[in-house]
């Protein structure tokens, strides 16, 4: 499954899925949208780079771990220490405020 808001990038994916006979689904939307898939459907989440540009981090984790199955894990993938240690400080301060339960992202 791709997700993604920039509907270019989508159509770049599916060509790559098209040409390597991959077959992915695809879906044009923002991190924090409630899109059509069930509750606790997916082992892992992977991040590249995009998740610098989320605005509502605590409403993009709450989407991401309601479509994680209870032995998640969430990827990121991105070249800046700073930047991870931004999102971690982000991720605490969020989990904090709303005491929810939310995926531990170092495992």
């Amino acid at each position: 499954m791709g997700i993604d808001f920039s509907e270019k990038t989508i159509d770049s994916a599916k060509q790559v899925s098209l040409n390597e006979k991959l077959s992915i689904m695809y879906h044009i939307s923002d991190a924090c949208d409630r899109i059509d898939l069930q509750n606790s459907q997916f082992y892992r989440v992977t991040y590249f780079m995009d998740i610098r540009y989320i605005e509502d981090y605590s409403g993009a984790m709450s989407e991401v771990s309601r479509v994680l199955k209870r032995e998640r894990k969430i990827h990121f993938f991105h070249t800046s220490s700073m930047f991870l240690n931004s999102i971690l400080k982000r991720r605490r301060n969020a989990s904090r405020k709303s005491g929810e339960d939310t995926p531990n992202i170092l495992d």
